[in-house]
């Protein structure tokens, strides 16, 4: 599976689908709260299974999700108070931006998780001189340390959007329809501008580091296994 369909595979079975099924089909008269919330969550806990499985390895990030997932069935299934949904929404990027902090200061910054997949970090370390190398791992330190703090960032924004827009009680078809509604916000709300956030920090960190060693973004972006 290329890069892009795994995308959209993920965005089907993580965001549209549950959506569609928590929002649409979670009256009596279709599957019902309990089935609708049930048979919605099923989507992405079997992406994020099959993702650990076909990888071969465990992805801190992928596990963190799995979680999130789980615990937002389990307050819903067992109808606990949907004020802690938000605090769940708020713990998880919580977790991950204390995680990205702590990492910086160990031999496995996680911001390389990040990056991994695109970005041959260390064949560009090996271009730098000592000197350059001291200088861009100021730059990288710095980098992971605004990368957690736009975690903390996201960890409220996630709060306020589900004390805004889950009110109801679980087990009903109203918490269903907003658990959808808040999963489908969250999407233009917070996940696109953390994204952008990402990106800048990625400019941030390689943009005068790369002309140092005199390579092109497309020349960097396209020599990740060099």
């Amino acid at each position: 599976m290329t890069k892009s369909s795994s995308s959209f595979f993920n965005l089907i079975c993580n965001l549209i689908i549950p959506t569609i099924i928590l929002t649409k089909f979670s009256s009596e008269s279709t599957l019902g709260s309990f089935y609708g919330l049930l048979i919605a969550l099923s989507f992405p806990i079997f992406y994020g299974l099959s993702e650990l499985y076909f990888n071969k390895k465990i992805n801190f990030f992928s596990v963190l999700g799995l979680i999130s997932v789980l615990l937002s069935g389990g307050i819903g299934i067992f109808q606990f108070s949907a004020s802690w949904l938000a605090v769940k929404e708020a713990f998880i990027p919580g977790v991950i931006g204390v995680a990205v902090i702590i990492s910086t200061y160990t031999k496995y910054p996680l911001l390389k998780l990040f990056f991994e997949e695109t970005l041959n970090i260390e064949g560009l370390r090996q271009k730098l001189t000592p000197s350059e190398n001291e200088w861009f791992n100021t730059r990288f330190q710095f980098s992971s340390l605004l990368l957690g703090g736009t975690f903390f960032i996201s960890s409220f924004l996630n709060f306020c959007l589900a004390t805004c827009i889950v009110v109801s009680d679980p087990g009903t078809e109203a918490f269903n329809q907003e658990l959808g509604l808040m999963n489908l916000l969250s999407l233009p709300i917070i996940a696109l501008p953390m994204m952008i956030i990402l990106i800048v920090i990625m400019w941030y960190l390689l943009n005068e580091t790369l002309k140092k060693v005199e390579l092109t973004w497309e020349e960097f972006l396209t020599t990740k296994d060099s």
